[in-house]
This record gives structure tokens, sequence and C-alpha cells, in this order.
């Protein structure tokens, strides 16, 4: 029997998977998503149509809080995003993509989920880029820490 944390982690790579699976049809615009996933799955056509609607909610929240949020001297959004339990989410880099950048953005999960995603953006030149330049990665590879963005491991039953 799976653990309820096997289980709860699992369902980072399912919502890769289905989010790859609506990028590659045409459901939402995500160019970033095809790293996170190693074996792409079709998806049926409701699921895909549920995630183009949680993309694309989430997407205009996102823009629009950034958007209507005071900015700093250098044009940064004064405020900060905070995602909790992030898994592979991609939103951070789709923002940094197009210049919607707030003061602070951070993603937390479980350290193999933070682990898993640290790797991959190490490894996708593409995600890479976007990253801001002083990006360190520390914890053992399952964090990466700058002044604009932070991938932080941490169970949040202990925050």
């Amino acid at each position: 029997m799976e653990s309820s944390d096997a289980v709860v982690q699992g369902t980072s790579n399912d919502a890769a998977v289905s989010r790859e699976s609506a990028a590659r049809l045409g459901y939402i615009d995500d160019p970033f998503i095809r790293h996170f996933v190693k074996r792409p799955l079709r998806r049926a056509p409701l699921i895909n149509r549920g995630t183009h609607s949680r993309f694309d909610g989430v997407q205009r929240i996102l823009r629009q809080f950034i958007q209507q949020t005071q900015k700093d001297s250098q044009g940064h959004a004064c405020g900060q995003i905070v995602v909790l339990g992030a898994g592979m989410d991609t939103s951070y880099f789709l923002l940094r993509q197009q210049g919607l950048l707030p003061r602070r953005y951070f993603e937390i999960d479980f350290s193999d989920i933070t682990a898993k995603k640290a790797a991959t953006v190490y490894r996708s030149s593409a995600l890479r880029a976007l990253l801001p330049e002083d990006t360190v990665v520390t914890e053992g590879g399952s964090e990466l820490h700058s002044a604009e963005y932070s991938l932080l491991a941490g169970d949040l039953r202990q925050f």
C-alpha cells in the first residue's frame, strides 16, 4: 500500500502529464511543460478541457494580480506570489517570458518534487535561461534561490 505522502506527491506527475497533453493538443499554450514529462500520454478530451479551464483561470488571475499591483522603480510588481504544492507548475517561467514579474515568486513542495523540478530546470536550456542570474542551488539540489524566485523544499504540514 502506498503511503499518503506518495499518493499526494503522485498528483504532481499526473497534473504535469495532463498539462503536457493539453499543450501538445493545442488546448493550452505552455511551451515549458514538455520538459517535465518523460512519458507523454494522450488524455481524454474532457480532461484536456478541464486542464484548459484550470490553466487559463490561474494564468489570468496571476497576470491580473501582477498588472494591478503597484510597481517598484524597476517595474516589478510589489506583490509576492506563493505557490503551495507547486509540483511541476510552469507559471513562473511563463510569466517571466512575458515580462510580468512580481517582487518575489515562491514555489513550495516536498523535497523529492523540488529536487526533480530543479534538476529539470537546469537540464533545459530554455528554462535555465529564464532563471535570474543570481540563482543558486542549495539543499543538495532540491532548492533554487534568487532575489526574485525561490523553489523551496518542505512538507506543508511542518510550516
